[in-house]
């Protein structure tokens, strides 16, 4: 039927009177009209929170990028992280994707010099740009800082909405930043799976707010950090589409990340290391099996025999340690569990200890599920049981709630100070570097102006991060790929001389000093570098006397009464060998702090006077106590000192100092420390 275009008829209804009244009408007032009391404290409340929660946030990047760069500085960042990582940025910003000349092969095709042969982390196409603005190694560790810390914003936001309650909101938020294992991804160089951290809260709390499109783009994007990534992305998809119903996202995210993981074990990894299957992925499994089928089946035929290999106390501290990051209340979505169970496995089995040690950055992608695994959890708890409950009279619900957070902060809290070594803690991470060797580090700037910013260079462990900004860099001993030989060697014998042994560098460096393709152009300090093609003349000696000065020790730099008084050291004052003798002045034993171990690697110096000076080689031995009765650990080695500057070129009266590399010898009351003779020279 047509409608009428006809309008209708007005209502002629008088309009009602308004009351008259006395008072004078109050004058118009530009502005707007007067918010209630109510709405005053709620925004001013709502500033306070988001104050806080930018302070919290403020303080973890302060505190962690801090430590970060101490540990840059201290010339502890290593090649095979933060150095390769920082030539893939910059080659793949510069033009040439993924190129990786540190762990390649010494033959084989070209393709062997690609990142991808290792790893499969898509997401460094997106970085790269941003990195090749700055082109520093320190950049990585401020950004993945940075981007650690804001997780926190998508933990509050679940924990808000859920928990209905702003200092549900603080909490959880203050439990991520608390994690020991997002702060171990903080201080272990940089990795882009800790970038999965705040990707995966954000897709946790879009996922619960069942905004498919965001969960999808931050789950995807978290996937795309490394390839055992794929299978949490995996779990998470079928979270979505059967927990939140969220059916075509949950599908996108769970059919992406299967397919990316078989791409990359059955095609990328096998075809860029030039075998048959992702062996780099499954190296770490030897006891049950060489790929993922081969682990598969074990793991399903024979549970006994996979029982039996695993270190049960080690992953059991590792699971509880878990549990604790979440306040405890993690337990309570056990669903959450079946997501992050495919890491927790690859993690358990790995003959590696720090991938169930909760250290490194084995871990930091599980942090947010523990995190939201808490928050939906205790949710359930306080909808289902707590609140449904007759209760006294002074045990309100919201009574219940706080008390209920404020214990998962307590355990949390109590984690941190426990096992993490941030401020406050048991075990506080700060370098203890003396004088001379800051003056040390101070001269590396000096060697690398000497280097051409486009020269392949050949580099000591800790040193390759420093000359990485190149196409092609190497970890010493390798001089050499398909492609070249390195032009320029930078080396520190006062360091640690991984991947060798100290004596078998020693002799390499020896090698490379007595080649004809390889002169020092620079020998200072313990610093050597050479370059190929350089050839010293006959009347110059091989290394020069500035070279052996990291053997000097100045009494006035050695503060004695800050060495360890704690630990009894059994030695003679006057040790005999060799036709010498040596005082004993004092030993510092320091402690190399680090998350995921309880005992830690330990670092000792020990100082001696030279009476006179000894006619043979030295080594140092060590030995630590429980104080049973007993032996713990035997330690020998034999100093960088000792294997650079003989004893017979020892003076009278002149302090020696023997620095050995970090030994790992669990926990000790007493310690004996002598000096003999070689035998193995």
């Amino acid at each position: 039927m047509r409608k009428s275009l006809t309008q209708p008829p007005l209502n002629t209804e008088p309009a009602p009177t308004l009351p008259q009244t006395t008072d004078k009408p109050r004058p118009f007032k530009f502005g707007l009209k007067r918010p209630s009391l109510n709405l005053v404290i709620i925004e001013r409340v709502e500033w306070f929170v988001a104050l806080a929660l930018l302070t919290l946030m403020l303080i973890f990047c302060v505190v962690w990028i801090g430590l970060a760069l101490t540990r840059f500085n201290a010339h502890q960042a290593n090649a095979v992280d933060l150095g390769y990582i920082a030539q893939i940025f910059h080659n793949t910003a510069h033009g040439d994707p993924f190129r990786l000349t540190i762990y390649d092969p010494s033959t084989g095709p070209d393709r062997y010099n690609n990142y991808f042969f290792y790893h499969a982390e898509p997401i460094m196409f997106v970085l790269a740009p941003f990195y090749g603005l700055f082109n520093r190694p320190e950049v990585l560790l401020i950004f993945q800082v940075l981007a650690l810390a804001s997780g926190a914003v998508p933990a509050y936001w679940l924990a808000r909405k859920r928990l209905e309650s702003r200092w549900a909101g603080l909490v959880f938020a203050t439990m991520y930043l608390l994690a020991p294992s997002l702060q171990a991804a903080a201080l272990s160089d940089y990795h882009n799976v800790a970038l999965a951290a705040p990707l995966f809260m954000y897709a946790l709390y879009f996922g619960w707010k069942r905004q498919g499109r965001l969960f999808v783009l931050f789950a995807l994007l978290a996937v795309s950090t490394k390839e055992d990534v794929t299978l949490l992305g995996l779990m998470l998809g079928l979270y979505a589409f059967f927990v939140w119903r969220l059916r075509w996202s949950g599908v996108v995210v769970t059919l992406t990340s299967l397919a990316w993981f078989l791409a990359v074990t059955r095609l990328i990894i096998p075809y860029f290391s030039g075998t048959s299957d992702a062996a780099t992925l499954f190296y770490r499994y030897p006891a049950y099996g060489k790929n993922a089928v081969e682990i598969a089946t074990t793991l399903l035929t024979r549970p006994i025999y996979v029982w039996n290999t695993l270190p049960r106390s080690e992953i059991f501290a590792y699971l509880t340690g878990l549990w604790q990051q979440s306040g405890g209340l993690a337990i309570l979505n056990p669903l959450m569990g079946l997501v992050i169970s495919p890491v927790l496995l690859i993690n358990s089995l790995s003959n590696n200890s720090w991938q169930h040690s909760g250290g490194a950055h084995y871990s930091v992608a599980l942090v947010p599920f523990l995190i939201g695994g808490g928050i939906t959890g205790f949710g359930w708890l306080l909808e289902r049981h707590l609140l449904q409950t007759p209760h006294f009279k002074f045990l309100t619900p919201l009574r219940i709630k706080n008390i209920g957070l404020t214990l998962a902060l307590l355990v949390a809290l109590f984690y941190y100070v426990r096992a993490s070594v941030g401020p406050l803690t048991l075990h506080t991470y700060a370098p203890q570097l003396t004088t001379a060797q800051i003056r040390h580090q101070h001269l590396l700037d000096q060697f690398i102006t000497e280097i051409p910013a486009t020269a392949s260079v050949s580099a000591q462990n800790n040193l390759v991060v420093f000359v990485s900004q190149r196409r092609t860099v190497f970890l010493y001993p390798r001089l050499l790929n398909n492609e070249e030989f390195a032009r320029y060697v930078l080396l520190d014998v006062t360091a640690d001389t991984f991947p060798q042994q100290p004596k078998a560098y020693v002799q390499s460096v020896q090698q490379l000093l007595a080649s004809p393709d390889y002169g020092v152009i620079d020998a200072r300090d313990g610093y050597l570098l050479f370059e190929r093609g350089r050839l010293p003349t006959p009347s110059t000696p091989i290394l020069p006397a500035a070279f052996y000065t990291f053997t000097d020790t100045n009494p006035a730099e050695i503060n004695f009464n800050n060495l360890r008084q704690d630990i009894k050291v059994q030695t003679a004052n006057n040790t005999e060998f060799a036709n010498g003798k040596l005082k004993f002045l004092g030993t510092q034993v320091v402690a190399q702090y680090q998350i995921g171990y309880f005992n830690p690697p330990l670092e000792i110096t020990s100082y001696w006077q030279v009476l006179s000076p000894p006619l043979s080689d030295l080594q140092v031995v060590y030995e630590f106590g429980n104080g049973k009765g007993g032996k713990d650990e035997v330690y020998c080695f034999t100093s960088s000192n000792l294997l650079w500057k003989p004893a017979n070129s020892w003076q009278t009266g002149q302090i020696i100092t023997l620095h050995d590399y970090p030994v790992i010898a669990g926990r000790f009351n007493n310690m004996s420390v002598t000096i003999s003779s070689d035998k193995s020279q």
